[in-house]
Order: structure tokens, then C-alpha cells, then sequence
């Protein structure tokens, strides 16, 4: 008889011990989630109703964490005013919460996995967004089929880049009659016109073509040409 009794009591120290190590780890939980962040339902949005009409209600309060031991470890009981509108203080902002409201038997979820409002908490950064990728920037000049250098009327095209595009006759060898009568005249879809006020003489003529996208990246085409 003796020795039943002592294995009874060895087994309820045990459940002794397992229920004050449960309790102990609640107990610590709970401090995890105290802070300056708080919830609360105000009229006309956040209030606890009952068929539509404002009605007093049961509140509560859960953690959600990804640590199963703690994770929906209920944090606060409260009960909404007869207006239905309440106000719990003192959560931890580091954990987000379920929030559930409950009139005569019947649950309801008011938020989900929610971070309470709180003016410690700052937000993580969002994560950059990735740089857009864009096609080598190309020029097709007047040698490749675009016009004639010789009538003085020559369509330039530019791809790829970032539109819109602007183009210029970075260095030449013109005559300066006509490099000063040079006009280049955007038109649809990254297509120059390039016009030259005054006949261009026989000899020749090496220039450099420069286009500038949007992001200031720009490209080189080098043509030659003898008339």
C-alpha cells in the first residue's frame, strides 16, 4: 500500500512539474508581447455588432507566431462597451495577432494576422524593386539603308534603351556651312529625320552619330562616306 502511494504521488509531482513548466513558458510568452502597440474598434467601422446594430461583445486577443509553443497564445479577454466600441493596450508591435469577437455563441474574426498600431514600430524596408532590363541601344545610319547623304535628307533610327531618344552629330568632318545648316527632326518609333540646308559639296565626310535615351545611357555609330 505503501509503496501505491508513493508511486501516486510520484505522478502527481510529475503533473506538478509539466504544469508549472507550461505555466512558466505561457507566463513568458505573455511578457514577449507586451509593448506600446494597441487594437481598437471605433464607430462606425470597428464596432462589435450584433444583426447590424452596435451590441457589447466578448473579445479576443491571440498571438500568432511561427514558434508552435507560443503561437495562438491568447494575450487579453476583454468586452466591448454597449456601443460596441473597444480598446486594448499594451501589445508587443514585433508579433501580429488574431482578433475574434464572440456574442452569444457565435465567433467572428474582426482581423487576421494583424500588427497592432503602435508609434515605436517601424516597418521593415520593402525590398528593392529590381532594376528594369533593357535591350542594347543599336543606331541604324544613313550607310544602312535609312536615306541619302547626297540628296541631304537621311533617316537615322535608334533602338532598344529607354525612349524617348534624343540624337546628335556627335564630331564630323562637314564643310561649316553645312554642319551649321544640320537639322535632325524627331519622329515616331526612335526614327530621325536628318535634313541639310545647303547642298553638300563632293569630298569625303566621316561623322559620328550620338543617341541618348531616357536614363541618359547613350550609344556611338561612326559613318563614312565619299560623294
Amino acid at each position: 500500500m505503501i509503496e501505491t502511494i508513493q508511486n501516486e504521488l510520484h505522478d502527481f509531482f510529475s503533473v506538478v512539474r509539466k504544469l508549472s513548466v507550461y505555466h512558466d513558458k505561457r507566463k513568458d510568452a505573455h511578457d514577449l508581447f507586451r509593448g506600446d502597440g494597441y487594437f481598437a474598434g471605433d464607430f462606425p467601422e470597428g464596432v462589435t455588432r450584433k444583426e447590424g446594430v452596435p451590441h457589447p461583445a466578448e473579445i479576443a486577443i491571440y498571438a500568432r507566431s511561427d514558434d508552435s509553443e507560443i503561437d495562438r497564445t491568447l494575450v487579453a479577454v476583454l468586452h466591448s462597451a454597449h456601443d460596441g466600441t473597444w480598446c486594448y493596450e499594451g501589445l508587443s508591435p514585433d508579433y501580429t495577432y488574431d482578433v475574434t469577437c464572440e456574442i452569444d455563441g457565435f465567433q467572428g474574426l474582426i482581423y487576421s494576422k494583424a500588427r497592432p498600431l503602435s508609434a515605436s514600430y517601424t516597418p521593415p524596408a520593402p525590398a528593392p524593386a529590381p532594376e528594369p532590363v533593357y535591350a542594347p541601344m543599336q543606331i541604324r545610319g544613313v550607310l544602312d539603308g535609312g536615306g541619302s547623304f547626297a540628296i541631304g535628307a537621311m533617316t537615322v533610327l535608334v533602338t532598344g534603351g529607354l525612349p524617348p531618344y534624343t540624337l546628335t552629330i556627335d564630331d564630323g568632318a562637314f564643310p561649316t556651312a553645312v554642319d551649321a545648316a544640320v537639322e535632325v527632326q524627331p519622329k515616331d518609333n526612335g526614327k530621325f529625320l536628318v535634313t541639310f540646308g545647303v547642298p553638300v559639296p563632293a569630298g569625303s565626310y566621316t561623322w559620328t552619330w550620338r543617341a541618348t535615351d531616357a536614363r541618359q545611357v547613350f550609344t556611338t555609330l561612326v559613318e563614312s562616306t565619299t560623294l
